[in-house]
């Protein structure tokens, strides 16, 4: 399959990522092509919102990134809604208004990352290490923190509620 400035349109995206796209790949994109390691990359850089556009669209799978090494990505406002997230190393990420509903980051390393207004409704976060993580204003409701370190961590108007925190290390 093959995704075109055309079909974009026909989606529905915006100008902006129309525009990005047909400068990146003015001949179209072979979605054969498209591997973990691009996804990553991809994901890090400026033209994630037209990947996720096309991950949300179906036209591109969303490889599971269990066991990834995001460390220091920018991964401000990103769609892992129910992504396989598991061992990742998401280290001192941005990951502000992230939406991570439903994904799985059990044994996750976000030590140190901003996630600052993103969404973990039934997150499964256990033995995930938050220390020294912005979680202001991060809803947590109904997440599996379950022997998660949040040592340090910011929990400034997060909403933990009915979150599960059997175990969980929340010292300040």
């Amino acid at each position: 399959m093959e995704i075109t400035v055309e079909r974009l349109k026909e989606l529905g995206a915006c100008f902006d990522w129309v525009e990005k796209f047909a400068h990146q790949y003015p001949d179209g994109f072979d979605t054969s092509e498209w591997t973990l390691e691009q996804q990553i990359k991809e994901f890090q850089g400026e033209f994630r919102e037209v990947i996720m556009f096309a991950v949300s669209r179906k036209l591109l799978p969303l490889w599971a990134m269990n066991g990834a090494n995001l460390t220091l990505a920018n991964l401000e406002g990103a769609n892992f809604s129910r992504a396989d997230l598991s061992d990742a190393d998401l280290s001192r990420a941005n990951l502000f208004g992230a939406d991570l509903r439903g994904a799985n980051l059990s044994y996750a390393n976000l030590y140190g990352a901003r996630l600052e207004g993103a969404n973990l409704f039934g997150a499964n976060l256990s033995m995930a290490d938050l220390s020294g993580a912005d979680l202001n204003r991060a809803n947590f409701s109904r997440a599996n923190l379950y022997g998660a370190r949040l040592e340090g961590a910011n929990l400034s108007y997060a909403n933990l509620y009915g979150a599960r925190l059997e175990g969980a290390n929340l010292t300040l």
